[in-house]
């Protein structure tokens, strides 16, 4: 960003304690050259998925109804599992015991795991037609 475009930004901020932080991030000695990390390949990989078409995906103005997932519960030990959905204001709950391949997976892909297989379940139940389902997790380790 050239020096007056980054004025025009900073001038932009109503809030002068923001403005102010940028300002100093601005201004910090940042490298010339950065190294990708090991994902950034799969992450553009994704983004060219994405946009590969020369038609926009068709998304419906209007869904035929609304879904939510909050992840209200959701655990894994060593031996088991359990995880409840809130969809629709239902409460799914889903427990049970690792089999042997699992148990010997790591906690974060047990932890991961654990909530990809509720809301699969309740994918197959048919609860998820027509919904459009965005999944976040704060478990870094999935992204790696």
């Amino acid at each position: 960003m050239a020096p007056n475009e980054w004025d025009v930004y900073l001038m932009s901020i109503d809030d002068e304690d923001e403005r102010e932080i940028c300002r100093a991030l601005g201004a910090a000695e940042h490298p010339e050259v950065v190294d990708a990390i090991p994902r950034f390949k799969a992450d553009l990989e994704a983004l060219n998925k994405f946009f590969e078409s020369d038609l926009p995906v068709e998304v419906p103005v209007r869904s035929t109804h609304l879904a939510y997932v909050v992840y209200g519960f959701g655990d894994t030990s060593k031996e088991g599992f359990g995880n409840s959905l809130l969809l629709n204001d239902k409460l799914s709950v889903h427990i049970g015991i690792w089999n042997y391949a699992s148990k010997d997976k790591s906690s974060n892909f047990r932890e991961f795991r654990n909530v990809v297989e509720g809301i699969r379940k309740e994918g197959e139940r048919g609860k998820l037609k027509g919904c459009f389902l965005f999944f976040a997790t704060d478990n870094s380790t999935v992204e790696t």
